[in-house]
């Protein structure tokens, strides 16, 4: 039997996701058995793998000693990469510049290459992760694999629950850069609303506006609504680079809305029209441009990523003649 003592870093986490931590080795159909027989108990007492964990609970493990092991765990961070690109960093926060083709999370092709684990890696060397404790780093948000950029990990729980927080409340500032087919010459406002039940997502009442309406108050009147905000930077012979300042974030919301209003990225095999595809072929991009650029959260100054070489490169390539500048 093994007694462990809810503190600051793990209160608010609910009983599964703590079992789920300290006993690694379990799936998750025998994590609710024990929880429901009482092998697991807080406070002396049976509660449901939901309960909200509070500073001081204690919880009780009725097992051997053998399942608390996680000398393989230590073991593999000497194997994982550690060499990230850090912006920031304080006690409570690691900053990150993620590359296009890195994953933000493990997946079952890939468990060791991604910011998650590489973050864990780092902290680990550092002396500042101790896989034994009930909290692990983790990311705040996602980013598909082909965006790269900013990406914020958490070192503990308190500070998890409170970026998190800003992004589902929408108090972020999230600010892209992109590659997209064609000319775009105003800024404009891309809404909709979105079905993201199929891996491809469908959009709705797509209306692109160019009377841009005060964030806060369509946000109020309408909660369900998807809203892109972009601005042309530069024009790049019949391609723009554009800013785009993300005002909720829904799966692929930036790639549909784009495609929707006919100025897709180049290089998305996923969201394209053919005229989108034409030019990827034709400045052989193989694969889309979307640069996390800068990201504004409560409590801390403006981050930015510079933008990858290889973004600077491919439109260098496209660019034939100078730049036309809008902003």
């Amino acid at each position: 039997m093994k007694q462990f003592v809810i503190d600051k870093k793990s209160e608010g986490k609910k009983l599964f996701r703590f079992v789920k931590t300290i006993l690694p080795g379990l799936k998750n159909n025998e994590i609710f058995k024990l929880i429901r027989k009482k092998i697991i108990t807080v406070n002396n007492k049976k509660q449901s793998s939901d309960y909200t964990l509070s500073n001081g609970d204690t919880i009780d493990v009725f097992l051997a000693n053998d399942h608390f092991n996680k000398k393989g765990r230590r073991d593999k961070f000497f194997s994982v990469n550690k060499e990230i690109d850090i912006i920031f960093e304080d006690k409570n926060v690691l900053v990150c510049n993620k590359p296009a083709g890195l994953l933000a999370h493990p997946d079952k092709n890939e468990y060791k290459k991604n910011i998650y684990e590489m973050a864990r890696s780092y902290l680990y060397s550092k002396g500042e992760y101790d896989p034994s404790e009930v909290f692990s780093p983790t990311p705040c948000h996602r980013l598909d694999k082909n965006t790269s950029g900013l990406i914020i990990i958490a070192k503990n729980h308190s500070t998890l629950k409170n970026i998190t927080e800003q992004f589902r409340e929408r108090k972020t500032v999230k600010t892209y850069l992109a590659l997209v087919y064609g000319q775009i010459k105003d800024k404009i406002l891309l809404t909709s609303y979105f079905d993201t039940t199929n891996n491809k997502v469908e959009v709705k009442d797509f209306k692109p506006l160019k009377s841009i309406p005060s964030k806060i108050e369509l946000l109020k009147n309408n909660p369900a609504i998807s809203a892109t905000l972009v601005y042309p930077k530069n024009a790049i012979k019949d391609c723009t680079l554009i800013q785009i300042e993300l005002w909720t974030g829904k799966k692929h919301q930036i790639r549909a809305h784009l495609v929707n209003y006919g100025h897709a990225l180049l290089g998305d095999n996923k969201y394209y029209n053919n005229d989108s595809l034409f030019m990827s072929k034709k400045y052989n991009i193989k694969n889309y441009y979307l640069h996390s650029y800068k990201l504004q959260i409560e409590g801390y100054p403006e981050w930015t990523a510079p933008m990858p070489s290889d973004f600077k490169k491919q439109i260098d390539l496209v660019n034939s003649v100078k730049y036309t500048s809008f902003c």
